[in-house]
C-alpha cells in the first residue's frame, strides 16, 4: 500500500467519535481490556472490539495479553509517526500551485504554525 494511501485510511479511522474517545481513555488508564472500554464508554463489547480493530489494524493502539484478558493501550510510535506524517502532507498542500502565491509569505508562515499547533493540541490531548 503507497504512504498517501495508509495515511488517508489512518486519518479515516480518527475520524470517528468513538474512536477519538477510545483513544483519550487508552491515554488516562493504560492496559483496559475491551470490556471495561465498553463500560467506560456507554457502548457493546462487540462495537468496542470493533473500534479496537480498526485502531490496531492503523498502528494507532498495541494490545497484549494479561492471562485470559486481551488488554490494549496506545502505540506511541504509531501516534508520532502519524503526527509527523500529517505535518508532511500539510507542507505539500501548503505548496500545491498557486496556494503560497495566494497566502503570502506571511501568512502562509501562520497557516503552516496553526497546523503545527493543531497537531501538537492532538497529541497532547490523546497521550496526556
Amino acid at each position: 500500500m503507497k504512504k498517501e494511501e495508509s495515511f488517508v485510511r489512518t486519518f479515516k479511522s480518527l475520524a470517528e467519535s468513538t474512536r477519538l474517545k477510545i483513544l483519550r481513555l487508552l491515554s488516562a488508564q493504560k492496559n483496559l481490556c475491551v470490556s471495561s472500554i465498553a463500560e467506560e464508554l456507554g457502548i457493546t463489547i462487540a462495537l468496542s472490539s470493533h473500534h479496537l480493530k480498526i485502531l490496531e489494524r492503523e498502528g494507532l493502539v498495541n494490545r497484549h495479553r494479561e492471562g485470559k484478558k486481551v488488554k490494549y493501550n496506545l502505540n506511541k510510535e504509531g501516534l508520532d509517526k502519524f503526527i509527523i506524517n500529517f505535518y508532511g502532507y500539510i507542507n505539500i498542500i501548503l505548496e500545491i500551485e498557486n496556494i503560497p502565491k495566494l497566502l503570502g509569505k506571511e501568512l502562509l508562515g501562520k497557516v503552516k504554525r496553526g497546523f503545527k499547533t493543531v497537531g501538537n493540541d492532538f497529541k497532547h490531548a490523546i497521550q496526556g
